[in-house]
């Protein structure tokens, strides 16, 4: 019979220990011994409760090419220690009319009911065993974060591994203990722990990290650091074990650690929720058309702003785009006849008689057709398209008509001064404070129309 043999561990340490080789002698051995043809073999080093293994996944892969009629495990749990995967893998099986053949337990042919039965009451018991693992481990750690002994690891500076009764234990570090209580104290007296941080030439994500220990304050944490069961790295452990006893020397008190706590609660909500302000916010366009919205991106410890183009997505630094508005706006040769009032006045007045004169043409090309069609000259259907065109021609003229008269009530009423101008070169350039921000924005959108952005260099401003 062609068979392939299935090996699994759940860790490392398992693999490193020699189970994984241990398992394969122990299926060469079996196989040889009843004439069963390994035709390959596969492997995994995976909690059995997880169904996505390479090995076992290649295995159900090969299923349907019919190459092996059974394949050769330790036990049944070495599938699955799910109840519902292990079930899924065992129907395959069955599908494929291929036997699982363990060491331990014997050929299984799931072709026969009461073999498919028992198959699956063992992956109960896989389960709950898996559960009971779990719970184990749970308890032993515990009562392990309820201790002074060392484990391994690194410690903090103001604790060291001293022998007691043949037992390593943690504990005071009478040389850094004095000089670690007053770098924390310094946090509160800062209230800054960048300051604190460069005072002491510590890196400042680490003391961000070490801030926030409970063994500062005489507890335990245990299994701050797990495996991740899918790429077997270690990661943060979301509920670790936290001894209910302080079993180690206290550093700080509890009030001096929550208010550190609370004040690095206060300093990260800040930089999540920055006040950036963006000076031209509603004057941006794109050269496609499209409007430009501030922008923000953060990654880690550091924040992005910029300016995003809505319709093609085109996007400028905030800092560097306002640079170059700022200085398109104070080299404009316009701006000097901005403080001029009849000066835009007359620019719209000027609109409204281009206006009026191209609403009297399409009036009077209305009134010839009409008179046209009076007198028979020309038919009524076909001349209808036209006249409905130069209808909604008309109507268009009278809307901008109507839009610059209420631009030049608009305006009669803002009169721009040298005051304007001269303040607004100075607050260009002045550190934007919110009641600055406020002045500028109130003045360039008295002024400024709208600013077209077609490049970081070529901008154009519309007064």
């Amino acid at each position: 019979m062609k068979v392939v043999t299935y090996l699994r561990v759940s860790t490392e340490m398992q693999k490193d220990r020699g189970s994984l080789e241990t398992q394969r002698e122990s299926l060469n051995e079996y196989c040889k011994k009843n004439n069963l043809n390994i035709i390959d073999s596969f492997e995994d080093v995976m909690s059995g409760g997880i169904a996505d293994r390479d090995g076992i996944l290649k295995i159900m892969a090969m299923l349907p090419l019919k190459k092996f009629e059974g394949v050769v495990v330790q036990n049944s749990d070495r599938i699955s220690r799910d109840f519902k995967d292990g079930t899924l893998f065992f129907n395959d099986f069955r599908k494929h009319n291929v036997r699982l053949i363990s060491v331990m337990e014997g050929p299984l042919d799931f072709r026969d009911d009461n073999t498919d039965a028992m198959a699956k009451i063992r992956l109960i018991f896989s389960e709950m065993e898996r559960r009971k693992m779990r719970i184990r481990t749970k308890v032993s750690m515990a009562a392990l974060a309820n201790t002074d002994r060392y484990l391994g690891g690194g410690l903090l500076p103001h604790f060291k591994v001293k022998i007691i009764n043949k037992e390593k234990k943690i504990v005071k570090n009478e040389e850094t203990w004095d000089l670690e209580r007053q770098k924390y104290l310094d946090i509160l007296k800062y209230r800054s722990f960048k300051k604190v941080a460069e005072l002491y030439c510590i890196n400042y994500s680490t003391f961000l990290e070490q801030v926030r220990k409970v063994e500062l304050i005489g507890h335990r944490m245990f299994g701050e650091f797990i495996k991740d069961p899918y790429t077997l790295k270690k990661v943060k452990n979301k509920d670790p074990f936290i001894s209910s006893e302080k079993v180690l020397p206290a550093l700080l008190t509890d009030e001096e650690f929550n208010l550190i706590n609370a004040l690095l609660k206060d300093n990260r909500k800040k930089f999540k929720n920055p006040k950036r302000k963006y000076l031209f916010s509603g004057l941006l366009y794109c050269s496609c058309g499209k409007k430009f919205a501030g922008n923000i991106v953060s990654k880690k410890t550091k924040s992005y702003y910029y300016y995003r183009c809505e319709g093609c997505k085109v996007f400028y630094n905030v800092d560097k785009l306002e640079i170059n508005i700022k200085n398109a706006i104070l080299s404009h040769p316009h701006l000097k006849l901005l403080n001029d009032t009849t000066f835009r006045l007359q620019d719209l007045q000027d609109k409204i008689e281009l206006e009026n004169k191209k609403l009297e043409d399409l009036v009077k090309r209305q009134r010839e057709i009409t008179q046209l069609l009076m007198d028979g000259l020309l038919d009524a259907s076909t001349i209808k398209p036209e006249l409905e065109k130069l209808k909604k021609l008309v109507d268009l003229s009278k809307q901008e008509i109507k839009k610059y008269e209420n631009l030049i009530l608009e305006n009669s009423n803002f009169v721009i001064t040298e005051d304007n101008i001269s303040d607004l070169k100075e607050l260009l350039f002045m550190e934007n404070t919110d009641e600055i921000m406020e002045e500028l924005q109130e003045i360039l959108c008295l002024i400024v129309n709208r600013i077209i952005i077609k490049a970081l260099e070529d901008i154009e401003v519309i007064f």
